[in-house]
């Protein structure tokens, strides 16, 4: 394959900034957008020798040489183009970038210099810095590359360390070793070291070293005397680690960069996984993994919860077509960050408000056919928590399903802690259920579901800026929208602006129905899918008697929800003061007359229900080749 390109079919367009030995443009060549770094007339020998190391580097994490020009007067190295160095990137704090995020970027840099320093001869970059990394965005993860080999130098197997000329050390000041600064020996852990500043500037979003004004009092305080950057106070333990080995005073004391990849996996899960024993299983069972199959997830995390799948605990066909038949997607502009950008829009469960009622019949991914094979009771609510754990944990691309380590850190914030048994599906299930729960849409999205809605429809989704926070967002007047931010607090519970911790958001939502003026949750949840009931053949009475059903749980939420917040223990957060109602465990410190009224109506209720309850279930049990299936 010649590497020789035409002076004629190079165009040179806009300055993007400049290399080691010239500068950089976007242009094109052969109709293809390319970079090209034009090199000074006197350097033809540094062309020459940067054009064979870059000839030998084909890595996913070091950007693509595509041809050079070395005719005299047009001295051009033409290369892949991206999107931007990672040094404008990263100190454009403007730009969202999770510590994850910024950890995988890390991880990708080691990948492409493990290359380098592993080609024979090993390659020594000599100025790696964050100016010299290249990103390319893809949807919601950055694509990373090692670029500018100008001042990379080749490092034969049987010669253990080079030595700079007499003119002086060369690379960039502020990312070289100290070995290097004083004119001694250097190997490949030059790199190493110049890698552990870079990532701590990644860390940081800062300069490295901005306390030192003169050249000699750097030198002195970082050759001579060991000063490194301060540590930040809440760094992850295992990526502090990893710095300070990169940057160890002592050469052979740093790691090699295949050694930084290994440890940087562990570092990615602490920083895309709070939870403690999601780390573990995670760790345990996809550790060189960001993201996996739907089922192979599903399998090791039932797993690690001690319980068995559904799957593989039961031969009913109709437990195999519940798993695998219905599956909801967010629809709407916050729906990317879960589900990708790429997956279509889906329809979801018209408003109670809509000139047209939700379908009775369940249509699209819903299941067409009716089920007859008989389910017990647990089968069904298995099914249901199986549905509502992939509605919040995968994202569908294509045919595919997946999960990614940093949407799962996310979920765990949202739902953990995640403990050895049912608990968060059990957590999950509950939420779901919320006819006011809307799940990951942002705040645009919810403003399009309750635009034209009356004073007072609200809706909860999740904080996609905050994980582990909710927000309530609920019409103050037409087309007026109010968002408001509920955090959790570990130890504490659920609470909005601090005032007062509840243990669960229900009745945190429950007990913000007068201050905010709550009176109708906006219809349109896509879990709603989830929760709805199929019947055999010739038992259509039984399946209305279903959906009056659920019609009058959803009217009662608004009458309900005060008493909801008397049901369980509700703590003060900050406030003493006699007027406020505390409950522990169902026992009121004050029943007024109104509310004995009202308690007295819901035993009536209670009683109605139970009574049509077990009516109902008689008829089942007399039908055993017609059971409700799910």
């Amino acid at each position: 394959m010649s590497f020789d390109i035409d002076p004629r079919d190079i165009t040179l367009k806009q300055e993007l900034g400049s290399g080691s030995f010239g500068k950089v443009y976007s242009g094109t060549v052969y109709g293809s957008d390319v970079a090209i770094k034009d090199i000074d007339d006197d350097d033809l020998a540094a062309l020459v020798e940067e054009v064979e190391i870059w000839r030998t580097c084909p890595h996913p994490n070091i950007v693509q040489l595509l041809g050079a020009c070395m005719r005299k007067g047009d001295f051009r190295i033409v290369t892949e183009k991206l999107d931007g160095d990672l040094e404008g990137l990263i100190h454009d704090t403007d730009k969202l970038l999770s510590l994850y995020t910024r950890m995988c970027m890390v991880r990708d840099i080691a990948l492409g210099m493990n290359w380098l320093h592993n080609t024979k001869p090993a390659i020594i970059h000599r100025d790696l810095k964050l100016g010299n990394v290249l990103y390319r965005k893809r949807g919601n993860w950055y694509e990373i590359k090692v670029s500018d080999f100008g001042l990379a130098q080749l490092k034969p197997r049987h010669v253990h360390h080079l030595r700079d000329s007499k003119k002086g050390a060369v690379g960039t000041p502020l990312y070289m070793a100290p070995e290097v600064m004083l004119g001694k020996p250097f190997n490949e852990k030059a790199d190493v070291y110049a890698f552990g500043i870079c990532m701590w500037e990644i860390v940081m979003r800062e300069d490295p070293f901005q306390e030192f004004k003169h050249y000699d009092e750097f030198v002195k305080a970082v050759a001579e005397q060991g000063a490194r950057p301060q540590m930040p106070k809440d760094c992850p333990s295992k990526l502090r680690k990893v710095m300070q080995a990169c940057w160890h005073q002592d050469p052979a004391k740093r790691p090699n960069f295949g050694e930084v990849a290994e440890r940087m996996l562990k570092v990615i899960i602490q920083c895309a996984i709070e939870d403690k024993h999601g780390r573990k299983f995670w760790s345990s069972n996809f550790l060189a993994q960001y993201r996996i199959p739907w089922e192979s997830f599903v399998n090791a995390f039932y797993s690690f919860l001690g319980l068995t799948h559904l799957a593989s605990r039961s031969t009913s066909g109709s437990i195999y077509k519940l798993l695998n038949t219905l599956h909801v997607k967010a629809t709407g502009r916050g729906a990317s960050s879960l589900y990708g950008s790429r997956s279509a829009s889906i329809k979801t469960v018209k408003s109670p408000r809509s000139e047209e009622k939700p379908s009775k019949t369940r249509s699209g991914s819903a299941i067409e056919e009716e089920l007859t094979d008989p389910l017990t009771e647990e089968d069904v609510e298995a099914v249901i928590a199986y549905r509502c754990l992939k509605a919040v944990a995968a994202r569908q691309e294509g045919d595919e399903f997946t999960v990614e380590i940093n949407w799962f850190g996310d979920m765990l914030k949202w739902f953990g802690p995640l403990k050895r048994d049912d608990s968060i599906l059990s957590t999950i299930r509950a939420m779901l259920r919320y006819p006011w729960f809307h799940g990951p849409i942002d705040s645009d999205e919810a403003k399009r579901r309750l635009s034209n809605m009356p004073a007072g429809t609200f809706l909860v989704r999740f904080s996609l800026t905050t994980p582990g926070s909710y927000t309530i967002s609920r019409v103050l007047k037409p087309g007026k929208v109010l968002h408001s931010r509920m955090q959790f607090v570990p130890g504490k519970g659920f609470t909005l602006e601090n005032k007062k911790f509840f243990l669960n958001l229900s009745l945190l939502v429950s007990s913000l129905r007068e201050p905010l003026d709550l009176k109708a949750a906006c219809g349109g949840s896509q879990y709603t899918e989830l929760f709805k009931v199929i019947l055999p053949s010739g038992n259509r009475q039984e399946e209305a008697e279903e959906e009056e059903e659920g019609e009058e749980s959803y009217k009662e939420f608004s009458s309900t929800i005060l008493r909801q917040v008397k049901d369980e223990y509700v703590e003060p957060a900050l406030s003493s003061d006699s007027d406020d109602v505390k409950v522990r465990h169902g026992k009121e410190k004050e029943v007024s007359s109104d509310d004995a009224k009202s308690n007295k109506k819901e035993k009536k209720e209670k009683k109605e229900k139970k009574e049509k309850k077990e009516k109902k279930e008689k008829k089942h049990r007399a039908k055993d080749d017609k059971q409700k299936t799910y």
